[in-house]
């Protein structure tokens, strides 16, 4: 792999920064694309500042891309296609931009060193699978609605213990608060699991968990 500081030539094309080291880069502000397979088994080694000049970022853009980056997803984006980030292990982070409305399916497939991830608001569709093998979460922060997607969308995992603590408590309360029906006994003591588990990071749940908590001491509900 060669060690090089590279600034794009224009226009950019497929694989053009393939198996190449990046030190450095800025996207051209007279394109509207991403194309496909263009930092393809790459390295990168500084942030990735995509500017509102591109509309689409097309599948593949980052698939199998490495290293050790943030990159900021740009406003003027509505949709996240299929594969866009397949296996890309160079982002620990990601902020869904607002207007993001679709994140397809297998959109962040095997991004294995990705620990965080932020989606802003409520009208946005997510797809299953669309984090499939993210198996390194450790911290999702979105609406309640989306992490009740979110809870399918995780559902693949091999065992429930993969799947981040906060998500599973947020996802089937959601549904409980939602539908006002009552914890079986073992959906009892998965919950009562899960607090326990949880520990010093209750304090990122919100206000209607800790009434459910609370509800659960009242009535005895708590269970050895």
């Amino acid at each position: 792999m060669s060690n090089t500081t590279l600034r794009p030539l224009r226009p950019l094309r497929p694989y053009m920064f393939q198996n190449k080291k990046l030190l450095t880069f800025r996207f051209p502000t007279n394109i509207d694309t991403i194309c496909a397979y263009i930092f393809e088994y790459s390295k990168v080694y500084c942030d990735l500042i995509i500017p509102n000049n591109i509309k689409q970022i097309n599948p593949y853009a980052f698939k199998d891309m490495g290293g050790n980056c943030q990159i900021r997803l740009p406003s003027s984006i509505t949709e996240l296609n299929p594969y866009t980030f397949l296996r890309c292990t160079a982002i620990k982070t990601i902020r869904i931009p607002l207007n993001v409305k679709i994140i397809n399916c297998y959109a962040f497939e095997d991004c294995s060193y990705l620990e965080e991830l932020y989606i802003p608001h409520h009208q946005i569709e997510v797809f299953n699978y669309s984090f499939k093998g993210c198996n390194n979460l450790k911290r999702v922060l979105a609406p309640d609605n989306v992490i009740s997607v979110l809870g399918g969308v995780f559902s693949y995992y091999k065992k429930m213990s993969e799947v981040p603590l906060e998500m599973r408590l947020r996802t089937y309360l959601f549904w409980k608060i939602k539908y006002h029906h009552s914890l079986c006994i073992s959906e009892e003591k998965e919950f009562i699991h899960l607090v326990l588990l949880c520990g010093e990071r209750l304090d990122i749940l919100p206000t209607e968990i800790w009434i459910l908590i609370l509800e659960f001491i009242e009535f005895g509900n708590i269970m050895e």
